[in-house]
């Protein structure tokens, strides 16, 4: 029988995202699972580094934006990044545009993977991607879904002053976050956490728990639950006025 086949989109993100891949790729190096490669997209879909860098500059503001770039900087200078990651693991990397486009779309059809999974993906999929794998496609999503829908979760979860944060995965359909919950697990947000803490918390905690939805999809066991009875929130990446709140309200974004 054909080992199942997997396919991930993200973005590259040394901070963060990269340690759910690093917790992830622990558990399944050696599992026979096949990963058929990575598709790293431009961080929250931006055309340009000057644009994300206005943005980052707006949400850490000047000091922090300081020290992060500095981070940054040294962690892309040595190949601390999901590229160099999946390359130690000799798994395919590339960079589309766009992962509805066409050209993308067939290249991604030769690849046949059973499973396309979405990790902090930038950009929305739309039907002709969601149908193409086999077995659907997967979101990990760093909420009580259907709480705190779309971006950074973990950040206003902390600002409307949740104690406890949750990790969704879920199948993907057209509307965002809002597709057929799989597994749903609580994280406790301890007293004096900062945002930067609780990002690191979710993402290892994240490919832990991915790791698990995939051997159900292997092995044939998986299923769905229903989502918890929260009130549904949907919200866009913070202004610099929501950063002021959330530090005014005692939370540390580092």
């Amino acid at each position: 029988m054909k080992p199942m086949r997997m396919y991930f989109i993200t973005e590259e993100d040394v901070f963060y995202v990269i340690r759910l891949f690093r917790r992830f790729f622990s558990h399944w190096n050696g599992s026979g699972i096949e990963i058929a490669g990575v598709a790293i997209c431009k961080p929250f879909n931006k055309k340009s580094p000057l644009t994300l860098a206005r943005q980052m500059l707006g949400f850490y503001g000047p000091r922090l934006f300081v020290t992060q770039g500095v981070r940054y900087t040294y962690r892309m200078v040595a190949g601390h990044t999901i590229e160099s990651l999946c390359g130690k693991y000799g798994i395919p990397v590339e960079k589309p545009d766009n992962v509805n486009n066409e050209d993308f779309l067939q290249r991604l059809r030769a690849l046949a993977p059973d499973l396309v999974i979405s990790v902090a993906a930038p950009q929305i999929f739309r039907k002709p991607l969601i149908e193409l794998p086999r077995l659907g496609c997967i979101n990990i999503h760093s909420a009580i879904l259907p709480a705190y829908r779309g971006l950074m979760p973990v950040f206003w979860a902390m600002y409307h002053g949740e104690r406890e944060i949750g990790l969704s995965v879920h199948y993907i359909n057209e509307r965002i976050d809002e597709g057929p919950l799989i597994r749903q697990v609580r994280v406790p947000v301890p007293a004096g956490a900062s945002l930067d803490e609780m990002l690191k918390e979710m993402k290892d905690r994240g490919g832990d728990l991915l790791w698990e939805v995939v051997q159900s999809f292997r092995d044939k066991t998986v299923s769905t639950v229903p989502y918890p009875d929260v009130q549904p929130s949907y919200h866009s990446f913070p202004r610099p006025e929501d950063v002021k709140e959330f530090r005014r309200r005692g939370y540390r974004i580092l």
